[in-house]
């Protein structure tokens, strides 16, 4: 009688194992965000900015090709919001999958940050800037002329 209940605890205990692996695969969460970056831009020249229109892409990697050529950059350019001076925030995207029980499966988010910087002048400016890699909030001081 005793190797049944052995048999049968053991059943169970691994009956609740692969419910358990079932609900970590089959519970994934996918998800959208944002985390905010501050950026400061510096004037060499002492121009006033009149305003920042802002938008981020994926890879680090498109940096160069931008800088080259900025039909390149595939991004929506949308008016910083809070503008002050030459000081604002702005949102980037970020995006992951987490499994039934939080654990992260994936993690992306956006690693340049590309700047039209308009000067009360008329004229205006492209930018492109790498974000730094971290948790949490980023800061930028980006150098203009």
């Amino acid at each position: 009688m005793r190797p049944y209940r052995l048999l049968s605890g053991i059943g169970c205990a691994v009956l609740a194992c692969v419910l358990a692996c079932a609900w970590d695969y089959v519970g994934q969460v996918r998800w959208i965000g944002s985390f905010p970056v501050q950026v400061e831009l510096v004037s060499k020249a002492g121009r006033k900015i009149a305003n920042v229109l802002a938008g981020s892409m994926a890879r680090r990697k498109w940096a160069e090709e931008i800088r080259k050529d900025i039909r390149r950059a595939d991004c929506s350019f949308d008016p910083v919001q809070g503008l002050d001076g030459s000081r604002f925030t702005v949102e980037v995207r970020c995006m992951g999958a987490d499994s039934g029980w939080r654990r992260v499966l994936r993690y992306t988010e956006d690693e340049l940050l590309i700047l039209k910087i308009e000067y009360a002048d008329g004229k205006h400016r492209f930018e492109v800037v790498e974000i730094p890699q971290g948790p949490g909030a980023r800061k930028l001081f980006v150098e203009v002329p």
